[in-house]
């Protein structure tokens, strides 16, 4: 192997400093879509600080598959795990498309809609499942009129109770 210039910096080189968890202005500045292993095709959504000088981060969103899963011992997942998965992840990309005021229809949404919108969103310190490392993600807002209410809301005077955030949907690659 040969011997790599890295320049100036590169003694200098150092982790970025993530946000410390709060609500953020953030931007999308890409969205691309991809598949895992097992067919689950997922939205990789890039997202980017405004105002603030945090370095960018990622997020998965599953899309909703238009016909069940074969899992990994070959058989087809089952209709009503099929259903129950599809509903959760088209609520989901609501959450998105409704706190971001992106452009849809009953259908669906076109990725390239989701490029430049920007709202304020929960930002938060995650680590990943290997325990290597702490990155950022993000946690949308309940679509208007689905937020629930937690006892401990009613102790804290009305506030309302997170949603899971978008890394909680994300599937392992398949072996």
């Amino acid at each position: 192997m040969s011997f790599i210039k890295m320049g100036e910096d590169f003694a200098e080189a150092k982790e970025d400093e993530l946000a410390p968890d709060g609500r953020y202005e953030v931007e999308i500045f890409r969205a691309t879509e991809d598949h895992y292993q097992s067919g689950q095709h997922y939205a990789d959504i890039s997202f980017k600080f405004v105002g603030a000088d945090f370095p960018p981060f990622n997020a998965r969103l599953n899309i909703p598959p238009g016909e069940p899963l074969t899992l990994k011992d070959g058989s087809t997942q089952e209709p009503e795990k099929f259903k129950a998965m599809c509903r959760m992840q088209g609520r989901d990309w609501m959450r998105l498309v409704k706190q971001f005021d992106v452009e849809h229809d009953e259908d669906g949404v076109d990725t390239n809609d989701l490029v430049g919108k920007s709202a304020e969103a929960h930002v938060y310190r995650r680590r990943l499942p290997d325990g290597s490392r702490e990155v950022q993600d993000i946690r949308l807002d309940r679509i208007p009129g689905e937020a629930k209410r937690s006892r401990k809301a009613d102790d804290d005077g009305g506030a309302e109770e997170p949603t899971q955030a978008l890394s909680r949907r994300r599937r392992t690659r398949a072996a």
